[in-house]
């Protein structure tokens, strides 16, 4: 019985023999055919080189032949597929029976042509294997591509070390960052108080984090300083200060943990002073000629007689804080240095506090010709410092030289009727101007022209005062308007007429007014003007107005097209037509039977109008024998709409 107990372990132990030894040459076969595996865990690359080397190896064993599949594990690691690697799909690796030599893959790495500022990777997978196994230790592998080691974050400057502003204006600083190849940079900037502190002084703008960033892409490529600003603004605070400062100070940006590029340095100029010019709202006053009231009054005029002189006062108005000085010249109007006054230039100055008025004495050359009009010399402020100059109506003045003779020697205007005469006649004339009674000591109509045809046109000029024996000469010219120059009249160009002493003659001037090549209904106008004058003045009678109102030619019929089968007119207008209506035209016909190729006679109707431009007379079939008819007039009103 013991011997019979015993067989059921040995028979069990003899199945386990069997099952171990079995095991055994499975596992020689299996390292037989060897196996599958990366021949590292991590290749590194990069996108300038532009390919990946991965090697797989066939390891413990060759008999057999034997192939394995690669692919990229889609959405394992930071590179974008297709735009940083070309991905693999089933790359087969084929191994023949006895070879165990590594096989090789060129992965294709792209280049974005944007910095790469920290590693991308992504991961390759051995799958699928035939005839050998795959070591599960290094089935995967990865890629990763490494930053450029050119790839700096530059450095970060001011452009100035130290910069003046006044107050009430706007500050814009520009902070550059320098031979910086990286995507993006940043800085930060500090403000320190000093005499000046903000919000009272100053006050930021822009950025209001203080934080300075840049996008390289935001500049064009080849640009090696790229520019951010600082915005500030000073407001005036209407007190009296001096001088004021602050600083602006550029801080690096804290790196972030793994950073192996950094964030940049502070370049040469890192530290700013600003400075608020000052004394600030001072008072220092307006400098300006005497004048009636200030600031808007112009300044006072004055006047001497030749070999006289005129005192001129200067004033110093609306403040007196710190010193300030001005220089006053003498310049040339109708008076001639030298010749009718003494030329000067003078610098006046006044001390702080002081605010008394500043005289100068201007000399003019006697000159006992009585025929000499009087002359102005023209005195002007200029080159002020320590105070501003008023505008040009108080910062300019005149002083006028008069002859010493009570001669007056008249005026030249175009010649008038009587114009009282004219007013009691015609009382409504209050449409045209009336001279004043300073110049012939008589009333005086100014003249006006109207011409409705085109011709000549003689125009009078007279001189008031005309026994004295002064020679005159004036000037004429035309002044266009409305009218064309050229085209409605010839103009004048510079026509000068003379009076010789004692000529107290009506002198005259012909202008030629023309026919315009083009219709127009319009009024048009030009002027005639006196100027230049010597030896008198023009009166206020210097400007005549030639209007001209009907000039161009009207349209009429030119000629006409009878056609007795349509049984129309046609009539042609001799010139384009721009008016809405068309005077009325007469045509004189024949009116008497007519014979056509048909034997149908014809004659006109009644009398008849039509309003049309193109269908003016009917006609109509008559009897075979038709009493002669006498002769007929047609009266035609065209009327025109919407010519060109």
């Amino acid at each position: 019985m013991t011997i019979f107990r015993q067989w059921p372990r040995r028979w069990l132990l003899l199945v386990v023999g069997i099952i171990v030894v079995l095991e055994a040459l499975r596992g020689v076969e299996a390292a037989a055919n060897g196996r599958f595996q990366f021949a590292q865990a991590v290749y590194s690359t990069t996108e300038d080189f532009g390919v990946a080397y991965i090697t797989v190896q066939r390891s413990l064993g060759s008999d057999g032949r034997a192939a394995v599949y690669v692919s990229t594990i889609p959405g394992v690691g930071t590179a974008v597929a297709g735009r940083d690697d070309k991905p693999l799909f089933n790359v087969s690796l084929v191994w023949q029976d006895g070879e165990d030599f590594e096989k090789a893959i060129y992965l294709p790495i792209y280049n974005d042509g944007k910095p790469q500022e920290s590693p991308k990777t992504f991961t390759l997978n051995l799958h699928d294997s035939i005839g050998a196994d795959i070591n599960p230790d290094r089935n995967r592998t990865q890629i990763v591509l490494v930053p450029p080691s050119n790839l700096v974050p530059g450095s970060f400057s001011f452009m100035d070390a130290a910069v003046t502003i006044s107050e009430g204006t706007t500050l814009t600083v520009p902070v550059r960052w320098i031979a910086g190849t990286t995507s993006a940079a940043s800085v930060q900037f500090q403000i320190v108080c000093k005499s000046a502190c903000s919000p009272g002084d100053f006050e930021l703008i822009t950025p209001l984090t203080q934080l300075l960033q840049w996008k390289r892409d935001d500049y064009p490529a080849n640009v090696g300083n790229r520019t951010q600003n600082i915005v500030l603004k000073v407001p005036d605070d209407g007190l009296y200060e001096l001088s004021e400062n602050f600083l602006l100070r550029l801080v690096t940006v804290v790196a972030t943990e793994g950073d192996t590029i950094g964030t940049g340095v502070v370049g040469d100029i890192g530290e700013m002073v600003v400075t608020i010019a000052g004394p600030n709202d001072v008072r220092a006053g307006t400098l300006q000629f005497d004048a009636d009231c200030f600031p808007d009054c112009a300044s006072t005029k004055y006047s001497m007689f030749a070999g006289g002189t005129a005192r001129v006062v200067i004033q110093r108005r609306n403040g007196n804080d710190g010193d300030c000085s001005v220089t006053v010249a003498t310049q040339d109007d109708t008076a001639l240095a030298g010749l009718d006054y003494e030329r000067f230039e003078r610098t006046l100055s006044w001390k702080e506090g002081d605010t008394s008025d500043r005289q100068i004495i201007v000399k003019s050359l006697p000159r006992p010709d009585p025929r000499l009009p009087v002359r102005r010399v023209a005195i002007v402020l200029q080159n002020s410092t320590g105070a501003p100059i008023n505008g040009a109506h108080a910062s300019t003045t005149y002083v006028d030289i008069a002859s010493v003779t009570n001669v007056f020697l008249g005026d030249v205007n175009f010649a008038a009727r009587e114009p009282l005469e004219s007013v009691l006649r015609i009382p409504d004339l209050s449409f045209i101007e009336l001279a004043s009674r300073n110049t012939s000591s008589r009333l005086q109509l100014c003249p006006s022209v109207r011409m409705t045809e085109p011709g000549v046109l003689t125009v009078a000029i007279q001189r008031n005062f005309a026994a004295f024996p002064v020679p005159i000469h004036v000037t004429v010219n035309t002044v266009a308007g409305t009218a064309t120059p050229g085209v409605d009249y010839e103009p004048l160009t510079n026509t000068v007429v003379a009076w010789a002493n004692g000529d107290s003659e009506v002198k005259q001037i012909v202008l030629n007014v023309l026919t315009p090549p083009n219709y127009d209904p319009r009024p048009r106008s030009f002027w005639l003007q006196l100027s230049d004058v010597t030896g008198a003045i023009v009166g206020d009678c210097n400007v005549l107005e030639v209007v001209l109102v009907g000039i161009a030619q009207g349209p009429h019929i030119q000629s006409f097209d009878l056609d007795m089968a349509l049984g129309s007119l046609t009539l042609r207008i001799n010139v384009p037509v721009q008016a809405s209506t068309l005077d009325v035209s007469k045509l004189l016909l024949q009116s008497g039977p007519f014979v056509l190729e048909t034997h149908l006679h014809w004659k006109f109707a009644e009398l008849r109008r039509t309003h049309f431009v193109t269908h003016v007379q009917s006609v109509e079939p008559a009897n075979s024998s038709p009493p002669p008819a006498p002769q007929q007039r047609i009266e035609c009103a065209h009327r025109v709409r919407n010519a060109p």
